[in-house]
C-alpha cells in the first residue's frame, strides 16, 4: 500500500491540470517554462479563518450526530481557553497566517533554495532557509531552531513551563548538531516515499514528464477549467469536488497499464490499487461530511489560475473561500507565486549534515529509535 500511495500521490500532484481538453492543456503549458528551465520565485500566502465564527454554526445545528460513531459535537472549552491565551487568536476570534518565500529552482536538477519568514498571529519571524537537492531535503540550523522559537511565542509569556520546554528542546539540537550548520532529511528513509517515484523525477527529463502524464490522462477531462487571456483558471467547490476527484480515481482504476509504461514497472505491484480508490472515493462522498456541510450552509471554493506576463515572467495565483452560504467568509486563502526565468542562479554549497532522525530523537530526549518506542 507505501508504494501505491506514493505513485498515487505523485500522479495527483498533477491529476487536476491535465487532460484531452484544450482549456486543461492550457492550464499544464502556460507554466511549462517554469517546471522546465531554472528560475526564481517569491511566493506570498495568507490565511485566515474564524474559528468563534465556525464554532457557533456548529452550536446552531440541534444534537447534530456522527453516524460513523453516534458521537455528538461538543464545544471544547480547554481549547477555547488555550486558543485565546495564546498569540496565535485575537479578540474576535481570528487566526492569521502570513508566509514569504524566495526561492531559486533548478527543476533539471531537482534543486531548489528558500528562504522563509512566517507570521503567525500578532507574531512575525524569519525562519531560516530549506534546501532541495535531488531526493534530499536539508534544513538549516536556524530554521530548526526559529520554528521552535515561535512555538514558544505562541504560547505566550504566562506560560513560564511551556518556554522552559522549548529552551530545552532548544538546547538538544544544538547539542546534537555540535556546530553543523545543517539538518539533512531523507525522503526514501525519513519519509518512506518510494524510489521508484523519485528516480522517475530524478532520472527522466521534465518535459518528458509533463508529456508523460498528458499522455496518461489525454482521455480525461477535468470539466473544470476555462481560459483566460494569460493562461488559465482550474476550479474546484464544495458541489463538485466529490464528483471530481470519483471521477479521477475511477479513471486511473481502469488505466493501471499506463503506471508500467510510466515508471517502467509491472502493474501487477498494484494489487492494492482497488481497495485505496475504493477508500479514497469513500472518504470525498462521506456521509457525515456532506450532511453536516449541506445542514450548516457551508460552501467553500478554490481557484488557481497561472497566467503568463511575458516570456520571463509567470504567476500562478490560489484563492479559497469558506463560509456560510457562499458569503460572509469564514475562512480565506490566497497564495501567489511570482517566477521569473533566469540563467543567473546559484546554490548554497552544503557541507556536512545532521540527520533528521537523530534531531528528532534527541527532541524526544532519546537516543535511539527503539528507545522512543
Amino acid at each position: 500500500m507505501k508504494k501505491f500511495l506514493a505513485l498515487f500521490l505523485a500522479l495527483s500532484c498533477v491529476i487536476s491540470i491535465t487532460g484531452c481538453s484544450e482549456q486543461d492543456k492550457k492550464f499544464v503549458e502556460t507554466l511549462r517554462p517554469v517546471q522546465t528551465n531554472t528560475s526564481t520565485s517569491t511566493s506570498t500566502v495568507d490565511l485566515k479563518f474564524n474559528y468563534k465564527e465556525f464554532e457557533k454554526i456548529v452550536d446552531d445545528i440541534e444534537s447534530y450526530k456522527i453516524p460513523a460513531d453516534g458521537e455528538e459535537y461538543n464545544s471544547d472549552e480547554s481549547l477555547d481557553n488555550e486558543l485565546e491565551q495564546s498569540n496565535l487568536v485575537d479578540k474576535d476570534g481570528n487566526i492569521s497566517v502570513s508566509m514569504i518565500a524566495n526561492t531559486k529552482s533548478d527543476p533539471t536538477k531537482n534543486y531548489a533554495d528558500g528562504d522563509i519568514s512566517l507570521s503567525v498571529g500578532s507574531i512575525s519571524l524569519k525562519l531560516g532557509n530549506v534546501y532541495v537537492r535531488g531526493n534530499d531535503i536539508y534544513y538549516s540550523r536556524e530554521y530548526l531552531l526559529n520554528t521552535l522559537t515561535l512555538g514558544g511565542l505562541l504560547v505566550g509569556s504566562n506560560d513560564a513551563e511551556a518556554l522552559n520546554t522549548v529552551d530545552e528542546l532548544k538546547n538538544n539540537v544544538n547539542q546534537v548538531l555540535g556546530g553543523k550548520k545543517y539538518i539533512k532529511l531523507d525522503s526514501s528513509k525519513d519519509l518512506g516515499t518510494d524510489n521508484l517515484i523519485s528516480n522517475y523525477a530524478l532520472n527522466t527529463r521534465k518535459e518528458k514528464q509533463i508529456d508523460d502524464f498528458l499522455t496518461i490522462f489525454k482521455d480525461f477531462n477535468s470539466l473544470s477549467v476555462k481560459e483566460t487571456e494569460n493562461g488559465a483558471t482550474f476550479e474546484l467547490n464544495s458541489d463538485n469536488y466529490s464528483a471530481f476527484i470519483t471521477r479521477t480515481c475511477e479513471y486511473l482504476r481502469a488505466r493501471k497499464d499506463s503506471y508500467e509504461q510510466l515508471f517502467g514497472i509491472e502493474s501487477s505491484n498494484y494489487d492494492e490499487s482497488d481497495a485505496f480508490f475504493d477508500a479514497v472515493i469513500a472518504l470525498v462522498n462521506n456521509h457525515s461530511f456532506n450532511n453536516f456541510m449541506e445542514t450548516a450552509g457551508l460552501k467553500f471554493t478554490v481557484n488557481d489560475t497561472v497566467g503568463k506576463t511575458d516570456d520571463t515572467h509567470y504567476t500562478d495565483t490560489i484563492e479559497g473561500v469558506f463560509g456560510k452560504n457562499g458569503a460572509d467568509p469564514i475562512g480565506t486563502l490566497t497564495a501567489k507565486t511570482e517566477y521569473t526565468l533566469t540563467d543567473n542562479v546559484t546554490f548554497e554549497n552544503i557541507d556536512e549534515s545532521v540527520d533528521y532522525m537523530d534531531v528528532m530523537l534527541s527532541l524526544l530526549g532519546v537516543n535511539t529509535v527503539e528507545d522512543a518506542e
